[in-house]
């Protein structure tokens, strides 16, 4: 919205020089210009956390083994296709298989049956 209203008093000749266009930003929409650079600080850092994950996935190693730097060769490392394809498609947690429900058998009802 900031750069199209730029754009705009371009346009019309408002605004002619780098200096009439610094002073625009910087006095008259200080509070845009100040959440635009705020903005850009955050995605650039949100940039660099989603680049330092897509590493760390690549290599298959937590955070923590990472930063302690546990392993000289990562004994679990494959193929960075494999490793994320374990990070992203594999169900975590413990794996459950699908067994038929039976009712557990109560000691009073063996002695029922003799």
């Amino acid at each position: 919205l900031l750069l199209a209203e730029l754009r705009t008093h371009r346009l019309r000749g408002e605004l002619a020089g780098r200096s009439e266009v610094l002073r625009w930003l910087v006095c008259e929409k200080y509070w845009q210009s100040g959440y635009a650079a705020y903005a850009a600080m955050g995605g650039l850092a949100l940039a660099i956390l989603a680049l330092y994950h897509a590493i760390v996935i690549a290599k298959n190693m937590t955070t923590n083994e990472h930063i302690c730097d546990y392993y000289t060769r990562n004994p679990f490392e494959a193929s960075c296709a494999q490793n994320y394809r374990d990070a992203l498609c594999r169900p975590c947690g413990r794996e459950m298989s699908i067994v038929a429900y039976t009712e557990p058998k109560r000691p009073n009802q063996v002695a029922d049956k003799v």
